[in-house]
């Protein structure tokens, strides 16, 4: 079933298009602005209803009711449960969706979206679930927000912070009250769709553990540090220099890169493969650095790609702004990695948006992995997902939810604590990054940090499987791949929904599942790779492996009449 995209004039209309393209592509349905002659669509409506919608053409209406972007702020959104299970939001002003049977209800049993009566594959919204989307997803607030002395936005004036809704992917439950219009009119209609799963085999959510390489270790400063406190300290704190130095002494010189070879080991114990950020300035105004071209870094970084790790440039403190700069940098950590750096981060978490996005854009990066902020875990556009800014040129922001020392600030140590920790990814589905750096194993700093990495990387071991654990080039190829899935014709024969797909880039594993989740799927054809029939959360999805660029499948989906069981 393709989807058809119908936005009323506003002024700002690109804008939504650009923020329901983002959720669609989300929740794994492709858009288009004009349905196909002749083949049967879905339409998502912002504004008023176009005349010309075909007659029992299933439709899904989002009221604007919304001041323009550049002025709007989101009010206190109202909590709901979305039926068969998980919580949403519902922003003011609450409309009145008209008569029909409710298909979302506040808990006071208001309803937030009905099923017409006249017309039954219709569903109304009595809210606009966009406005507070594009608000999020855009970064409005920071144009003008307060910046602190590293020219970031401070968390602090953020919408989100003072609602105290930064802990919740908001944009993300916004999108899954859409998913159940979308359902709810589809199963009105006796009609259905196939949606591309979030992640490739079906997993339930998705975990990159990433690392920036902020310092070297420098062995003659440690030892001089710890012999100095082995002779000038007193009490408890001179036996444990004296242990230290002692241990310096065992251990002879070590490698720049210690603390991070023994992050890399742990996590290949454990079958896990992470992320590295690396700087390629020496020094800056802060502080000495290091030189990732010298030979021990290079040995590093080739050590990381030949096992599976990913390597991307932090970049450097002042490049944030710079195309020209960042490119020079990339170019040295990829010389250093003998494998091209297609991910960036900036060094102190360093954006201004749009403007470090165009800047890496023009530098030739694949993904940003900048956004989050650096003493305060969550949600800073309010989503747990990959997502294009509004120029699909531009790389792919890669939310950061949690840095080391603000989630060891927060006690999220042990693997219980981190699987309370990511509670609300696990529900939105969405994919839990995580910082830690190299020093924070340091046991010069204490054992907090070493504990909670070992606690964070048995809870992502122990959720294989049920997760994805990726690196973020994985993930970034993985977003973009769904991008590739075309549906090339679309065909009602009586409850009965056939849909064709082509694949235009090869991939190891997708699935798709179906909409209404309550239909069986039949495979009919496949070419390019292995299909199968499997169960997914509950669906009869489809799952595919190994397919090549140009493979195509045929799939049959019934959906099931309310109240049968399979």
């Amino acid at each position: 079933m393709w989807v058809v995209l119908s936005i009323s004039p506003s002024g700002w209309e690109d804008r939504a298009r650009w923020v329901l393209r983002q959720t669609l592509h989300r929740i794994g349905l492709g858009t288009l602005r004009k349905g196909p002659a002749g083949e049967p669509f879905l339409a998502v409506v912002y504004g008023d209803p176009p005349s010309d919608l075909p007659a029992g053409t299933p439709r899904v209406i989002l009221p604007r009711r919304a001041s323009p972007p550049e002025t709007y702020i989101p009010g206190r959104p109202e909590r709901f449960d979305l039926p068969g299970g998980g919580e949403c939001l519902a922003f003011p002003p609450l409309l009145d969706p008209g008569e029909g049977e409710p298909v979302l209800r506040d808990r006071s049993g208001r309803p937030l979206a009905v099923r017409s009566g006249d017309r039954p594959g219709e569903v109304r919204f009595a809210y606009d679930p966009v406005a507070p989307a594009l608000f999020l997803l855009s970064r409005a607030e920071e144009r003008a927000g307060g910046r602190d002395e590293h020219d970031r936005f401070r968390p602090e004036e953020s919408w989100a912070v003072r609602e105290g809704l930064l802990g919740e992917p908001v944009t993300d439950l916004l999108g899954d009250a859409i998913r159940s219009g979308i359902e709810a009119a589809l199963a009105a209609s006796a009609a259905a769709a196939l949606r591309i799963h979030p992640w490739p085999e079906g997993e339930r959510f998705a975990v990159a553990i990433t690392h920036d390489q902020d310092l070297a270790v420098r062995w003659p400063r440690r030892l001089a540090r710890h012999a100095s406190s082995s002779l000038l300290g007193k009490g408890p704190g001179r036996a444990a220099s004296i242990r230290r130095f002692a241990r310096d002494l065992r251990e002879g010189a070590v490698p720049p890169t210690l603390y991070s070879e023994r992050i890399r080991d742990a996590e290949e114990r454990r079958g896990l493969c992470s992320t590295f950020f690396f700087l390629a300035e020496k020094k800056d105004r802060l502080d000495v650095r290091y030189d990732v071209s010298s030979p021990p870094f290079r040995r590093f970084l080739r050590s990381l790609a030949e096992r599976g790790f990913a390597v991307g440039l932090h970049g450097g403190l002042d490049s944030y702004l710079s195309a020209e700069r960042l490119a020079r940098e990339r170019a040295v950590v990829s010389e250093a990695a003998d494998r091209e750096a297609v991910g960036v981060r900036q060094h102190y978490l360093r954006l201004r948006l749009p403007e470090t996005w165009i800047a890496q854009a023009e530098a030739g990066f694949h993904y940003d992995a900048s956004l989050g902020y650096p003493d305060h875990p969550g949600f800073r556009a309010g989503t747990c997902f990959p997502f294009e800014p509004p120029d699909w040129e531009r790389p792919l922001a890669i939310p950061l939810l949690g840095m080391d020392r603000a989630l060891l600030r927060a006690g999220v140590v042990t693997p219980p604590d981190w699987e309370e920790w990511s509670g609300p990814v696990r529900r939105a589905g969405g994919l839990a990054s995580v910082l830690f750096h190299p020093y924070a194993v340091d046991p010069d700093r204490g054992d907090a940090g070493d504990r909670a990495f070992e606690g964070l990387l048995d809870w992502a071991a122990s959720r294989k499987g049920e997760a994805w654990v990726a690196t973020l080039d994985e993930a970034a190829d993985w977003w973009r791949t769904r991008r590739f899935v075309s549906l090339l014709a679309a065909r009602r024969e009586g409850a009965e929904t056939r849909l064709r797909y082509r694949f235009g880039v090869p991939f190891r594993a997708l699935t798709l599942t179906p909409l209404p989740r309550r239909s069986d799927t039949r495979i009919e054809e496949a070419s390019g790779g292995r299909a199968e029939i499997r169960v997914v959360d509950g669906c009869s999805a489809v799952l595919l492996r190994d397919f090549e660029a140009g493979g195509e499948l045929v799939v049959a989906v019934r959906p099931r009449p309310e109240g049968s069981e399979r």
